[in-house]
């Protein structure tokens, strides 16, 4: 994504939180960001296109956080799980204002895409729920697994609800380390007592694919490494001019990657590059293997 498209999701992301999705312009968008209309149809070909990239950042921003606490060895499972919920009850509550667009159900009605995306991006929600709570606790959850996703999704929901639409003055550190303990408590419950589980894997087969296809489709493995990326050399302490060429190169790379048939040797020149940089070198070796799999077709 470049330094255009970023500025002009910014400025959306908050002319329809202040405003209303339908109730902001294109133009209003323009005129704020400082381009032309012409200028900002260029980086995104529709008002929708433009709101479906604000949830993909935002989706993207939740699950590499959740990611790199999930890598977190230092701190038992448990700890990390509360690390977790706390990274998504802050980001719902700090986005606040544009959740309550998404969710709201005239939205829906108007655009089948976005509400179709939302309903892929909540069983991509689900579908991670369950890899925390399968890291938490292990595979002996494993009978009672969806029951206790449902029980996960629903609490969390709830204090979102309370969060975000209600405005209670929720201490989310506090309510965390709360809601881990309530998991706890159902996990031991459900081990001692082997109750008979009521929601199967097999009822949330299709619920389950939409959410690994969402989050684990190759487009979305190289968005988000590539953002993740960005965002290293963003903090690095590289001078400016050589930071500003790769960001340059990443992006370029992405849109080559993402032709019908990238060549091959223009992907390697890119990701040879950055490896130029010995801090990245670890990084671009990673994203490597994933750009690297659709040109060994091609």
């Amino acid at each position: 994504m470049n330094d255009k498209q970023k500025q002009i999701i910014k400025v959306a992301m908050t002319l329809f939180a202040k405003n209303g999705f339908h109730f902001t312009s294109m133009q209003e968008i323009a005129s704020e960001v400082g381009m032309s209309k012409g200028a900002v149809y260029l980086q995104f070909k529709s008002k929708e296109e433009l709101l479906l990239s604000i949830i993909r950042r935002y989706q993207e921003e939740m699950f590499e956080q959740l990611t790199f606490i999930a890598q977190d060895t230092k701190h038992t499972q448990e700890e990390n799980l509360a690390k977790q919920i706390f990274i998504q009850l802050t980001l719902f509550k700090e986005n606040g204002d544009f959740i309550k667009i998404l969710l709201n159900e005239q939205l829906h009605q108007k655009s089948i895409t976005i509400k179709k995306f939302l309903s892929q991006t909540r069983s991509t929600i689900k579908h991670y729920q369950k890899q925390m709570l399968l890291q938490a606790y292990g595979d002996k959850i494993e009978p009672y697994l969806w029951d206790l996703v449902s029980l996960f999704h629903g609490i969390m929901k709830e204090y979102q609800h309370q969060l975000v639409f209600e405005k209670k003055p929720i201490d989310i550190k506090s309510a965390s380390t709360f809601i881990v303990g309530r998991l706890d408590a159902l996990v031991k419950d459900c081990l001692t007592n082997k109750p008979t589980p009521v929601i199967t894997a097999r009822m949330n087969e299709d619920k389950e694919n939409k959410g690994k296809e969402l989050f684990h489709s190759q487009e979305e493995k190289i968005a988000f490494e590539i953002n993740k990326l960005e965002k290293k050399i963003n903090a690095s302490t590289f001078e400016t001019g050589h930071k500003e060429d790769l960001i340059l190169t990443l992006d370029h790379l992405h849109k080559e990657w993402k032709k019908d048939v990238p060549r091959r040797f223009i992907v390697q020149s890119f990701l040879s590059f950055l490896a130029s940089a010995p801090e990245l070198e670890d990084d671009v070796l990673h994203l490597q293997r994933l750009v690297t799999l659709k040109t060994e077709v091609t």
